[in-house]
This record gives C-alpha cells, sequence and structure tokens, in this order.
C-alpha cells in the first residue's frame, strides 16, 4: 500500500494465507482457499498442486515461502500459510483435506504416535490392545484374558486356560487337580469329589472316576 516505488522489485509479495490475481493490486484479493496453502507470493486462491509437499514433515508454519494443495498427513482451513498437521492418534493419505475432522482416526490394532502420519505402520505391542483412535499403547490386557501384537481388544482364554495377571500376551494352562470351564477365567476352580481333573481341564466332569474307584477329595 506504499505510494512512490522507483522499482518493480519494491512490490511485496502476496501475505502468507492470502492471494493476489491481479496486477495494480494495493492489498491482497482474499484468502488462500481451504484444502490449499499459500505461504507467501501465491497468485491464486488453489496453488499449483505440483508444487506441493508430501510425506511427514512440511514447510514451517513460521516461515512459509511455499503455495500448493495440502498435502497428506495435514490440513488446510481457508486462509492457510502453511499446512497444519493432523494431531497424534489420526493420519490421512488423502490431499487437499480442510478441516482435522478429516484426519482419520488411527485404524484398530495399530498406533499413531505423530503428528503428520500418511499411514498407519506401527503394530499394537503384545500385552496391550490398541482401539481405534489409539496415540500411545496404555491398555494393559485384562484379567482373564490375553493380547497378542495387533490386538484390538483383549482376547478371552478359552476353556481349559486362565490368566490371573494383567498385561499378558498368552493364557496359563489349567493346573492338575482344577478345571478352568467357559472362556475368560480369572481363578482355577478345585476338581470335585468323585471325579479327577488333568492339567487342562475344561468341565468340571471331564474325569470321573471309573467303576470300581471313588474319590471324596477336592
Amino acid at each position: 500500500s506504499r505510494t512512490m516505488l522507483m522499482d518493480a522489485s519494491e512490490c511485496q509479495p502476496c501475505l502468507p494465507g492470502m492471494f493476489c490475481d491481479r496486477p495494480g493490486l494495493m492489498q491482497p484479493t482474499g484468502e488462500c482457499d481451504a484444502g490449499y496453502y499459500c505461504g507467501r507470493g501465491s497468485a491464486t486462491a488453489t496453488p499449483d498442486r505440483d508444487n506441493a509437499y508430501g510425506g511427514e514433515s512440511c514447510v514451517d508454519a513460521t516461515n512459509a515461502s511455499t503455495n500448493g494443495l495440502c498435502p497428506p498427513g495435514h490440513y488446510c482451513p481457508v486462509g492457510s500459510g502453511a499446512p497444519t498437521r493432523c494431531p497424534i492418534g489420526t493420519f490421512t493419505a488423502s490431499s487437499g483435506l480442510s478441516n482435522v475432522t478429516e484426519c482419520k482416526d488411527c485404524t484398530a490394532g495399530y498406533i499413531c504416535d505423530k503428528e503428520a502420519i500418511t499411514e498407519a505402520t506401527t503394530l499394537c505391542p503384545e500385552r496391550f490392545y490398541c482401539p481405534t483412535g489409539t496415540a500411545s499403547a496404555t491398555l494393559l490386557c485384562t484379567t482373564g484374558h490375553y493380547c497378542e501384537a495387533k490386538s484390538t481388544s483383549p482376547v478371552a482364554c478359552a476353556a481349559g486356560t486362565y490368566q490371573n495377571e494383567t498385561g499378558q500376551s498368552t493364557c496359563k494352562v489349567c493346573p492338575a487337580g482344577f478345571f478352568c470351564d467357559g472362556e475368560g477365567t480369572t481363578d482355577p476352580s478345585e476338581c470335585p469329589n468323585g471325579h479327577f481333573c488333568l492339567a487342562g481341564t475344561s468341565v468340571a466332569t471331564q474325569y470321573p472316576c471309573a467303576n470300581g474307584t471313588f474319590n471324596s477329595r477336592t
């Protein structure tokens, strides 16, 4: 908006987040369109996609000078001077996003522990479970269950096995003299009178004492 300029070099580049689409302007024409970013000197509200960044890092918003289509892992609201990174716990492989709500929740069974992730690739570690939108593995597997790598929720221990500890990736075999009926057993039950229980017994009456024998002990 200065007067008395003496050379074209004294004309200022269009401001970040704005575009200047014709000669002789005293101020920017308007804001950069949603889904695009105008770092500095943009001549259009929808800068050339060929200049867009890609990958998991992007132009620094405090020193932007590039213009383009909003890259994967980011979103660009109206008037963006630089792409904004999708937050941890989310990802996106799409270009041209305009709102943080368009960043997808991390895929169940994975963790998205960094900003601007373009694909969920880090598996949830064993002993934990990771539902949709997990940013870090903090949910320990519950008792009566086990959690292998990539678990989306705890898996109940099968009949004949049990688990009395949290944060485990396998179940324990029911010990001899006890039975573990049903799924999700946390503590084995004592074998009943008139029966015996081998290791891994899943039903109280699975092994009755044979004819001519008895058992009054539990």
